[in-house]
């Protein structure tokens, strides 16, 4: 029993080890932010939405497994709005889409702050993926940036989750 239980212990740190390395910094001056990845991020373009004034940039994505089964997907995307009338509406309403997109029920909410800029974080419970979601917005002037990692186990990426979001930077013009 005690082997099996060392042989576990270093399975699971091999596990993590695997999760935590080969970060990749994505820098995108164009669109002002830089953030790391725990890998190379995929592109993608988003699709087309019309109406609202909503203008929605491309996606980063990425998703990873480790040696246990572990599964999370980390995703990065912005939006504009161009009616500026009230940005706070637009923000309030663009997380409650978002979340929504997600197929995901918000657990919990916390109003935060990043380079002077505010945010929220939501923790989010998938009705129909893997697990939880862990959520991220930025408001900036008139964009959104939206910041997520869908998991099956939080225990395992939670450290990669917090440095997937704290890794996230606005860049100056």
């Amino acid at each position: 029993m005690k082997k099996l239980f060392i042989l576990f212990a270093v399975i699971s740190l091999f596990a993590c080890k695997t999760i935590a390395q080969d970060w990749i910094t994505y820098i995108d001056k164009e669109n002002r932010f830089s953030v790391d990845f725990p890998g190379s991020p995929n592109f993608m373009e988003a699709p087309k939405m019309s109406g609202g004034g909503i203008s929605m940039g491309p996606s980063l994505n990425l998703t990873l497994k480790d040696s246990l089964g572990g599964k999370a997907n980390f995703l990065l995307l912005y939006t504009d709005y161009t009616d500026k009338s009230n940005p706070d509406n637009y923000f309030d309403l663009w997380i409650k889409i978002f979340v929504g997109m997600s197929n995901c029920r918000s657990k919990s909410e916390k109003d935060i702050t990043q380079d002077g800029f505010p945010g929220k974080y939501v923790v989010g419970e998938n009705v129909v993926g893997m697990g939880p979601i862990h959520f991220k917005f930025l408001h900036v002037k008139n964009r959104v940036y939206s910041l997520g990692v869908e998991c099956n186990n939080d225990s395992i990426w939670i450290k990669s989750i917090d440095k997937f979001f704290s890794s996230f930077r606005i860049l100056e013009n």
